[in-house]
């Protein structure tokens, strides 16, 4: 019965940490969205002609929508790690 308890929590434990690594890689998105949005707006500007108000509109808005996509996987994944640690 030990060992059956012993391995229940070790499965807790891996589920935390990967919850926690998901968590932690879900910051890179919005950061790596924006960069992307600048080198576009940048590399349009230089190269090619330049870009209207609207597509630099429409870029932001999707940079927006990414960032606050993140924010709900954060928010997700923070909730399963909170209830995963409250089981222990």
């Amino acid at each position: 019965m030990e060992n059956i308890d012993a391995k229940l929590k070790l499965q807790n434990i891996n589920k935390i940490q990967e919850l926690e690594s998901k968590y932690s890689k879900v910051y890179y998105i919005p950061g790596i969205a924006f960069l992307l949005v600048i080198a576009c707006i940048f590399a349009t500007n230089f190269i090619g002609n330049p870009l209207n108000n609207t597509y630099i509109a429409l870029l932001l808005a999707a940079n927006i929508f990414i960032t606050g996509n993140a924010a709900i996987q954060r928010t997700e994944y923070l909730k399963q790690i909170l209830a995963l640690k409250e089981d222990q």
